[in-house]
């Protein structure tokens, strides 16, 4: 009788695919993976084995509590020099080593939902959770198998839910780029990822055919990155993908789009080094543009006109670095030229001014500006300019020294 393949799969998750002595991983990146690993029995296998002097009977000694994980070379050592690694020592020596893939495994964090626009909604499994910390979702816009890009109008709505959901949500994830021991303590763990880039596979646009995974990666649609030396593949059913324009993250001209999101861990194959997850959420992440920062900085540079691609006639009037020490913004400004009707939002300029040989004012375009404008100056008109703020007054300041 020998040892089961499914005992061998616990070792080999419960020992983290690590020497249970040496701590070093035994699985080998190359053209093709190989693991080192062996299977060391801690009361030997046989009578006449190193440390088979015992009453266990077979089937006791290849249970999993007389196994442990080793390199080969500490496989030799403690087989060669039974009186130096007794029965007791190998046992405490296995029972630290788990303690220490235990305590090397992040702690999981409050998630805090950081998606921009969603890609990709796994209603039932977030249903779920919901139902567990008794929140309610309203499914009524959608039925069973039909996909969220079929939906029209009703996905914007469900897709507004989900969003107040996960705000809601309470979920203690591990952040992807903190595993660095996989074990299989990991399975059933929630797993957060924040702008990481994934490669895309099989994915293909058919709402009317229902995604079947055989278990094969050549055929299942799935996306995947790397951790530590694992392969993480997420299993992508296209029913939830959320809009057809979505479907060109899944499907990108350069083989991979970046997600953020959280899933959760299915299973751990340690021979081939690959993580299954299921994802619940996917989507395009929110930036880390500081646009306050990003408009001081366009702020300092000395030619700030070339921001907006364009030269003006009223670059003249413009006084930076009081508009920098001010940062006076029209909150409420006007959507088009007072005289011609012309839209703002693709002007460079603003100009709230007084008429020609009229006491009545006006918002006026540059061109409109130029004919019938009195002039840049506080009591005769102000000049703001298109930022990534808002309307900032460049010119006409108030005399006021300080504000």
């Amino acid at each position: 009788m020998s040892v089961s393949q499914k005992t061998k799969n616990l070792i080999w998750g419960t020992c983290a695919a690590r020497c249970c002595i040496c701590k070093e991983p035994l699985i080998r990146d190359g053209n093709e993976k190989s693991h080192i690993g062996e299977i060391a029995h801690i009361v030997g296998r046989k009578v006449n084995a190193p440390r088979g002097n015992s009453n266990l009977s077979i089937q006791e000694r290849n249970n999993v509590n007389n196994l442990m994980l080793l390199c080969p070379t500490h496989h030799s050592i403690i087989d060669k020099y039974p009186e130096e690694y007794p029965i007791e020592k190998l046992h405490n020596i296995k029972h630290d080593h788990i303690n220490w893939v235990k305590q090397s495994l992040v702690h999981s964090k409050n998630y805090k939902c950081n998606i921009k626009q969603y890609s990709y909604i796994n209603i039932f499994r977030l249903r779920e959770q919901a139902s567990i910390q008794n929140l309610d979702v309203n499914l009524d816009e959608y039925k069973e198998f039909k996909s969220l890009h079929s939906l029209g109008y009703g996905l914007f709505i469900l897709m507004n839910q989900f969003e107040s959901l996960l705000k809601n949500l309470n979920f203690k994830a591990i952040p992807i780029d903190k595993l660095e021991v996989i074990n299989d303590d990991l399975i059933g763990s929630t797993i957060s990822f924040e702008k990481i880039k994934f490669r895309t596979k099989n994915i293909y646009f058919s709402p009317d055919k229902p995604t079947v995974f055989t278990g094969n990666l050549d055929e299942d649609p799935h996306i995947y990155t790397k951790i530590e030396n694992f392969k993480c593949v997420l299993n992508i059913d296209s029913k939830y993908i959320t809009t057809s324009t979505a479907f060109c993250l899944f499907r990108p001209k350069g083989g991979q789009s970046e997600f953020s999101g959280l899933g959760v861990i299915t299973n751990i194959d340690y021979i081939n080094q690959v993580i299954i997850m299921t994802p619940w959420v996917l989507g395009i992440p929110e930036s880390n543009i500081d646009l306050k920062q990003l408009s001081d900085e366009i702020l300092e540079k000395d030619d700030y006109s070339s921001h907006y691609n364009q030269n003006s006639n009223l670059d003249k009037y413009t006084d930076i670095k009081t508009a920098k020490k001010r940062k006076v913004f029209y909150n409420s400004a006007p959507k088009c030229c007072d005289l011609c009707s012309k839209l703002f939002e693709n002007e460079k300029y603003l100009i709230d001014c007084q008429m020609k040989q009229k006491s009545s004012w006006a918002y006026m375009c540059e061109d409109c500006f130029s004919f019938n404008g009195k002039g840049i100056d506080w009591g005769m008109g102000q000049l703001y300019m298109n930022t990534k703020e808002g309307w900032l007054l460049v010119g006409g300041f108030s005399p006021e020294e300080d504000y």
